[in-house]
């Protein structure tokens, strides 16, 4: 499956590089790995679409100085700089470090809970996954609650967010998947799985793809080379070198005829015929015809596109038009009320449905020593 690409922007003042670079880098990751296990990516030209939401609080992380507060839709600072590390607010809380120590604050940047865990995530369907290790180590993943106190003991290998009541986890190598009392309700023997969506969860088996429901009956049987989760009621899978669409039933109801394929997102979806992409319909037609180097899903009515490699990018609207013109050095999709932008100067900033400037890194543009 495919994963987060990484950049590496550059600034003018030498004295600033670091900071910006932190700061630019900790934003991507901030916004992309708020979720469980599921592949989770952004712009790319061999990749797929964001996932994520806006969560239930209008507020969005941002790094001045070295040091991360949120601002909200009018780009005002609302929560202070004063967190190392700090994530999307999702069910009314964020979770964010300061000095070392991980938490949780509620809107107005209280701490509203203190942890002593290494690896903690954002709050899903009531939980959160917390961990003592870093990912790589064999460690204890665990679930707490809004109040800090642990409801799934920490003792999973690796886990992931709870969806429609359920969550991926594994003991030793295998994935199953939990309720929110931690039993099982899909033994731990696949290979790997995916967070459920559409009522359905893509998992792998000897290295095939396919999808289960949540009784862990196969709806699909692993035979997919590749594949993406259920979004709208469809699916996209790699059969043969090329991709398609299943529907909720497992029938191909757009033929394998394109090189690359994104989950649906507002009615349409991303798909590579040659080098170049363009969207789809839910009925297979073309929406807006391939012709661009990279995209990006669809997010309140807009989607970052850039046309050819090392040019800029813009947003364009559900019929192809430039709603925002390419300005930006890259470009991330809406999440919510903003989108996270690089400016030519190798700034960072935010920018509204307009593509007015909201906010921009005071680290990466600020003058003096």
């Amino acid at each position: 499956m495919v994963k987060p690409p990484t950049r590496s922007p550059s600034v003018r003042k030498w004295i600033w590089t670091w900071v910006a670079v932190v700061c630019l880098a900790g934003l991507v990751v901030v916004l992309l790995w708020s979720g469980g296990v599921g592949p989770l990516s952004r712009m790319e030209s061999a990749g797929t679409a964001l996932t994520g939401s806006p969560g239930s609080v209008d507020l969005y992380p941002v790094c001045v100085g070295g040091q991360y507060g949120y601002i909200d839709r009018d780009g005002h600072l609302v929560i202070a700089p004063r967190f190392s590390e700090a994530l999307p607010f999702s069910e009314g809380l964020a979770k964010v470090v300061s000095e070392g120590v991980h938490g949780y604050i509620d809107e107005t940047g209280a701490l509203a809970i203190s942890t002593e865990y290494v690896v903690a995530r954002t709050f899903s369907e009531g939980v959160a996954l917390v961990a003592t290790a870093p990912p790589a180590g064999d460690c204890g993943y665990g679930y707490i609650d809004k109040t800090g106190a642990v409801v799934i003991p920490l003792h999973f290998r690796r886990a992931g967010g709870f969806s429609e009541g359920v969550a991926a986890a594994a003991v030793q190598a295998e994935w199953g998947f939990i309720d929110k009392t931690g039993a099982w309700v899909v033994r731990p023997e696949l290979q790997w799985a995916d967070g459920f969506s559409d009522g359905r969860a893509l998992v792998r088996r000897m290295d095939l793809y396919g999808y289960i429901d949540g009784t862990g009956a196969w709806l699909v049987q692993p035979e997919l080379e590749d594949a993406g989760p259920f979004s709208e009621g469809l699916a996209p899978v790699k059969v043969g070198g090329r991709w398609g669409y299943i529907d909720r039933d497992g029938l191909m109801v757009i033929g394998l005829r394109f090189g690359d394929a994104r989950p649906f997102s507002e009615g349409l979806a991303a798909v590579r015929l040659g080098d170049l992409w363009g969207y789809i319909s839910t009925k297979g037609g073309w929406a807006i015809e391939p012709r661009f180097h990279r995209v990006s899903r669809f997010a309140k009515g807009l989607a970052a596109v850039q046309l050819e490699p090392g040019g800029r990018y813009g947003y364009i609207d559900e019929e192809g038009s430039y709603v925002i013109e390419p300005q930006f050095t890259d470009a991330e999709p809406f999440i919510g009320s903003l989108a996270l932008v690089e400016l030519g100067t190798g700034s960072w900033a935010y920018v509204d449905l307009h593509g007015v400037l909201v906010f921009e890194s005071a680290a990466a543009t600020g003058a003096g020593s």
